[in-house]
């Protein structure tokens, strides 16, 4: 660091006795040097405290940079979950969709079936109905019965 150095100034007088030396404007070189020390005192300290800022800004800086890596890094993570979540929204629409078309054909066999047992149940009964009730053995006599009288 380079420190101020103020320039001599002319000596007016000197004072035999107390050995204290004047400058113009009549002030004490003592009291000049305790001014200059007080000054520089101050101004060693405000730099000091400049440095100390300067580091905590620079420690700041440091963590602002990593902090907008990482939100750089977090946005493109989240653009690709968004790109996932949208592929994944799709895919669900389409199996709701083919989950729904499956449940209608599903519905219309179990409709079909139902009229198709519906249907055989009611036939049944009919042929049931149209054919004499027979114990086992007599369908052969009511064949053979209907042949001999064919046979005359």
């Amino acid at each position: 660091r380079d420190v101020f150095m103020e320039p001599p100034r002319k000596r007016i007088r000197e004072n035999s006795t107390s050995g204290v030396c004047y400058f113009a404007g009549g002030l004490p070189l003592n009291r000049d040097n305790g001014q200059w020390l007080e000054r520089n005192t101050r101004l060693e300290r405000e730099l000091a405290q400049a440095c100390q800022r300067a580091d905590a800004q620079q420690r700041e800086r440091d963590a602002l940079r990593l902090a907008a890596t990482e939100y750089q890094a977090l946005q493109v993570r989240w653009t690709g979950d968004m790109q996932a979540l949208e592929s994944v929204r799709t895919e669900l629409a389409a199996a709701r969709t083919e989950l729904v078309e499956e449940r209608q054909r599903r519905e219309h066999a179990e409709a079909g079936t139902l009229r198709a047992s519906v249907r055989l149940s009611t036939l049944e009964q009919l042929l049931a109905q149209l054919r004499p009730a027979h114990s086992v053995g007599e369908p052969e006599k009511a064949i053979s019965a209907g042949a001999m009288s064919a046979g005359r």
